[in-house]
């Protein structure tokens, strides 16, 4: 907790640099993800990108992902050794529409 990375990572504000992007963003998030609240993170996101006029936003929302974009019953980290799944296949479709579509641009 002392080190000078942790200090950094307590004090920085996401929305300083948020607020700075231009480029399109997307933004995926699994509703049973307990370690990153998924509302309060996605109203700072939507929020910094407003103040930046970045109107470039796709943000997915997954009732059944965890932290990790496996699919979960409760989110907990402790649910993580039980599931053999990887990574959601929902999540890379996504993924891939997402750029294929901006490679199209």
């Amino acid at each position: 907790m002392l080190s000078p990375w942790f200090r950094y990572f307590i004090k920085a504000n996401p929305q300083d640099y948020l607020a700075k992007l231009k480029t399109p963003i997307l933004a995926l998030y699994g509703e049973l993800d307990r370690q990153v609240t998924v509302n309060e993170n996605v109203l700072g996101l939507e929020s910094s990108l407003k103040e930046s006029g970045n109107e470039q936003l796709l943000l997915l929302r997954f009732p059944t992902l965890n932290h990790l974009f496996q699919e979960s019953t409760t989110g907990f980290t402790d649910e993580y050794a039980t599931i053999e799944q990887t990574l959601s296949p929902i999540i890379l479709s996504n993924m891939v529409s997402w750029i294929l579509k901006l490679s199209k641009n």
